[in-house]
């Protein structure tokens, strides 16, 4: 799954810490994030899928979500353990993710869908409806360098920075709607994106 440089950076025990002292993206993607879902009752079942350090997660908990992290570095779901200790976290891959079909309410993917290799984009989002209940939510999202903020029409096309699924992001997003889901609205939260899909 994924660059393998990546990859063996992101298993090292020392990166997810390191993470976390870059973590502005994901503070500034947060209230983006929780927008987003803030038409779900209390205890709705939110994924995060590559949960990470939790830094997400932890302030959909506080929202009252009953949330579910898979991730596949153990050291990361350690720190992810301490943040948000009523979650429910498991080792998986978003290619295989541990759940029931149609048993979250939504689902967040932050950051993580640089590590998969885009001939399995289209795979990635069928996992992702797999998952997903018929009607809910599926937010996607990564960093936006300089050369993809001035707005939506860029990220279609090809990026000599892109990693992963997101080198062929309109690909990846002809697969969501494939698997039944529109683009509903994009943001650009400091240095990154997301796409919301209905």
């Amino acid at each position: 799954m994924g660059n393998p440089v990546a990859l063996g950076l992101w298993n090292n025990p020392i990166f997810p810490r390191a993470f976390d002292v870059l973590a502005l993206p994901s503070k500034a993607i947060t209230p983006f994030v929780r927008r987003e879902l803030s038409s779900l009752p209390p205890r709705s079942r939110v994924l995060d899928a590559g949960i990470g350090t939790g830094l997400v997660a932890r302030s959909l908990s506080q929202k009252g979500f009953s949330v579910t992290g898979v991730d596949i570095s153990k050291d990361s779901l350690d720190i992810a353990r301490a943040r948000v200790p009523d979650a429910d976290l498991l080792t998986g891959s978003i290619l295989d993710i541990p759940a029931p079909r149609s048993y979250f309410d939504a689902t967040v993917a932050l950051y993580v869908l640089r590590y998969v290799d885009v001939s399995d984009g289209a795979r990635a989002a069928a996992e992702l409806r797999r998952v997903t209940r018929p009607g809910g939510k599926v937010l996607v999202g990564d960093l936006a360098l300089p050369s993809l903020r001035p707005g939506a029409a860029r990220l279609a096309g090809p990026d000599r920075y892109a990693l992963g699924v997101w080198s062929d992001r309109e690909g990846f997003r002809r697969a969501m709607e494939r698997e039944g889901f529109d683009l509903s609205s994009v943001h650009y939260p400091f240095l990154s994106f997301l796409w919301v899909f209905a």
